[in-house]
């Protein structure tokens, strides 16, 4: 039987400086980023170089080569436009009655109707316009006043018995 042969292990001397020079020689060799992509790039907050040299997008969570012709096709994208545009919007004015789904982060959900509603702005403001959430709206505020008033005229009654019994 023959000699075991000895193989350098991932945290011994022989594998570590090779890796780090490689890595140090990948970085150096990365091409410098052109003016016109950094000035894309700088014009965009949502935008950024990553470690790879390519631009990342943080609306969509994509990276795009670091090319002009690259980066204006994404800022024109459908997926690009539609991700600003609708889930980034806010919709915490429609928060009483309208809030946030909770099986699926896609979707909003009415407590007046007991609908689930997409996150795009038309169809909120369609349905927040709308008869039927009109008329509950009308009901709800109809009953949080009487049951404000049932409340007062029960503390009032309170006071009175209280009163009484002096």
């Amino acid at each position: 039987m023959g000699k075991k042969r000895q193989v350098p292990t991932a945290g011994s001397a022989a594998t570590a400086a090779p890796a780090t020079a490689a890595g140090a020689a990948a970085a150096a060799a990365r091409p410098p980023v052109p003016p016109e992509v950094q000035a894309i790039i700088d014009q965009h907050d949502f935008l950024s170089l990553n470690e790879h040299g390519k631009a990342h997008c943080n609306v969509t969570n994509l990276d795009i080569p670091a090319r002009v012709d690259a980066l204006k096709t994404h800022l024109a994208s459908k997926k690009f436009i539609k991700q600003r545009d609708w889930y980034s919007y806010d919709f915490s004015k429609y928060e009483p009655h309208i809030v946030a789904n909770k099986k699926d982060p896609k979707l909003l959900f009415c407590k007046l109707t007991m609908k689930p509603l997409n996150r795009i702005p038309e169809e909120i403001e369609t349905h927040v316009n709308g008869k039927r959430f009109k008329r509950l709206v009308a009901e709800a505020e109809a009953a949080q006043a009487r049951k404000q008033a049932n409340k007062k005229a029960a503390a009032v009654e309170a006071d009175g018995d209280e009163a009484s019994c002096r």
